[in-house]
């Protein structure tokens, strides 16, 4: 049971990372007229870069929690 948990939360891990940037566009690669106005919510591109980013690590983290709230890991 404890491998069998810990396969599938490295196999979540796994998934979430390599699907993530597979399916993104760098925003300078998308048309202007295809992008938004983020000024209102982020004051730069860093700031929103960093908000995805922590966005997927919650994600992530949520995943490991269920995970472990199964009580499959100890």
């Amino acid at each position: 049971m404890r491998f069998h948990a810990s396969f599938q939360a490295l196999f979540v891990i796994s998934a979430l990372a390599l699907t993530g940037p597979a399916q993104a566009l760098e925003r300078s690669e998308v048309p202007a007229r295809y992008q938004w106005d983020l000024k209102d919510l982020y004051v730069d591109e860093a700031a929103w870069v960093a908000a995805k980013q922590e966005l997927v690590m919650n994600l992530i983290m949520d995943e490991i929690e269920r995970i472990y709230a199964r009580g499959n890991v100890k």
